[in-house]
């Protein structure tokens, strides 16, 4: 067995790509980043191959086409939210998607791809497949056409597994390497770690689906053995506030670090976002993880290597 991941030196892709090492320990993995938002020190532990190559790449495909993936996981893709080259990233996020499945949907392979909760747009939770989707950036509208091309070809009754998820706002260890652009839980459970005031946007009432790492890797590998095609969310089930947030992580450290409320300047600003789950248990997905429980886990992991310091 032959496993290709995407964008496997990131925070997500190489949770998953020790992940699925454990589970498939006779496969052979390939794990390909351009280390735009990822490191090297992110897959310690790793046994398998790492090729240093852009998803953008003009000969990517003919690579792809050499290593003869069984199975590809692909999370790879400009994922700054705040990019407005919109050529760039539709270029980049949606050609390569094409290109993919042209390679992938003759052969049999299965791709079981990163979509995002952005696409829902301004939309209030929770959030249905097919229920107002309407992105407000570039970065949302890429992955919008990742979804609409897979829909395209399932319609036309591609027998190839073709599965996108949109993930929801995912946290945990292994961020540290995102900079501004990790979680806003990250980063206020580092920030609270050096005992500096937490600042959010006011009035920090903004409700948000927190949905921790093990969830989404445990997801992602159970989507990809149930065989089903199709877009799914996966995110917790439940929204919770920035407020409450900073409560939660008060409260684990035993602080009472008062918060400094400041203006939003993005016009495409979510409110509210939540994932509606009761399709996705046809691809074996349910949240393990409340916010309590993963945060408490976090801060763990951050105090015991020493990531805050």
């Amino acid at each position: 067995m032959k496993i290709l991941i995407t964008g496997a030196a990131g925070f997500i892709g190489s949770t998953l790509t020790l992940a699925l090492q454990d589970e498939y320990k006779e496969a052979k993995i390939y794990a390909i980043d351009n280390f735009w938002s990822g490191n090297f020190k992110n897959l310690k532990g790793f046994r398998g191959i790492f090729y240093p190559y852009s998803i953008g790449d003009e000969d990517f495909m003919e690579f792809v086409k050499d290593l003869e993936p069984n199975v590809i996981f692909h999370i790879g893709a400009i994922s700054d939210t705040t990019v407005t080259d919109q050529y760039k990233m539709t270029k980049i996020n949606v050609l390569s998607f094409k290109k993919l499945l042209e390679f992938t949907i003759p052969n049999q392979i299965p791709v079981i791809y990163a979509s995002s909760a952005s696409v829902y747009g301004k939309k209030p939770g929770p959030n249905k497949l097919d229920d107002g989707d309407s992105p407000e950036n570039v970065y949302a509208f890429s992955k919008f056409m990742m979804d609409n091309i897979t829909k395209h070809h399932l319609k036309n009754g591609v027998k190839s597994q073709i599965t996108g998820l949109r993930f929801f706002n995912v946290y945990g260890e292994k961020e540290k390497y995102k900079g501004k652009f990790a979680s806003m839980v990250y980063q206020l459970c580092v920030k609270m770690l050096r005992e500096e005031h937490p600042r959010l946007f006011k009035m920090g009432e903004q409700k948000r689906d927190f949905v921790y790492i093990k969830d989404i890797v445990s997801g992602i590998i159970s989507t990809y053995k149930s065989g089903i095609s199709g877009i799914y969310n996966l995110g917790s089930g439940s929204a919770t506030t920035f407020n409450r947030v900073v409560e939660i992580i008060n409260s684990e450290l035993g602080t009472n670090l008062q918060i400094e409320y400041i203006d939003n300047p993005f016009t495409f600003y979510q409110d509210h976002t939540e994932a509606d789950l009761n399709l996705s248990e046809k691809i074996g997905y349910r949240s393990q993880w409340n916010i309590e429980r993963g945060i408490s886990t976090l801060i763990e992991n951050l105090k015991t290597k020493g990531e805050f310091e």
